[in-house]
């Protein structure tokens, strides 16, 4: 987008552009008193820890049950705790470094993610190629059974305060940016209701939750 003078000193001199970064911790001590400010950096401190700590279990978890069957070993539980200080170790390097210098590998996480995507779609459509369609009376038309997991997994895809600084910075006009966030939204709420819908029609028929003998298996084992 090409920038004219004019508009860049309209978007610099307007009181609602975004010059500078905050943390919200030193944003709040700024604006709020000190209460509120303690208050806000343990919330802070609390949600951070809840949800590096879940990521931790759900990457145990998740490696537990995927390596020694991709690799055809059998794993103790010690390999849950290696993999669990693997993952932690990791966070700490990462957490400890400058954001602005962690740009590739936020673009390389992006990738990552793409490719998980298509990669599930993938699975999904070969399922339903090898093993059939589920019938429409196999799906449930309402289970509130993993509804907590439902909201907890929705709020991890659609949280995006931490990449908002990242977003704003050097996009002209700043204006527009909510158009760009209602569009990657949008865009967002398709692809996982294409991915629900797909999942159900691969895996709805199974009903079998022996994952460690049969592939696939029913979808609750799996979320």
């Amino acid at each position: 987008m090409e920038i004219t003078n004019n508009g860049l000193n309209e978007e610099l001199n307007d009181e609602f552009y975004i010059r500078e970064r905050f943390e919200i911790s030193k944003l709040s001590n700024k604006v709020f008193s000190k209460f509120v400010y303690f208050l806000m950096t343990f919330i802070l401190v609390g949600y951070l820890y809840v949800g590096v700590t879940a990521n931790g279990i759900l990457t145990g978890n998740s490696m537990m049950k995927i390596i020694p069957k991709t690799f055809n070993f059998n794993a103790d539980e010690n390999f849950y705790t290696y993999i669990v200080l693997i993952f932690y170790f990791l966070t700490i390097l990462i957490s400890l470094n400058n954001i602005n210098k962690l740009k590739s590998f936020g673009m390389l996480i992006m990738i990552c993610r793409v490719i998980v995507i298509i990669l599930i779609f993938s699975m999904c459509l070969y399922s339903i190629s090898v093993n059939g369609m589920a019938k429409f009376e196999d799906i449930p038309l309402v289970n509130f059974s993993n509804i907590t997991i439902m909201i907890g997994n929705s709020l991890f895809f659609f949280m995006s305060h931490h990449s908002i600084p990242g977003m704003v910075e050097n996009f002209y006009p700043q204006k527009n940016l909510i158009k760009l966030l209602v569009f990657g939204y949008i865009c967002s709420l398709i692809v996982m209701i294409l991915y629900g819908g797909v999942a159900l029609l691969a895996f709805s028929s199974f009903r079998d939750c022996g994952c460690e003998n049969v592939f696939p298996c029913a979808i609750q084992v799996l979320i």
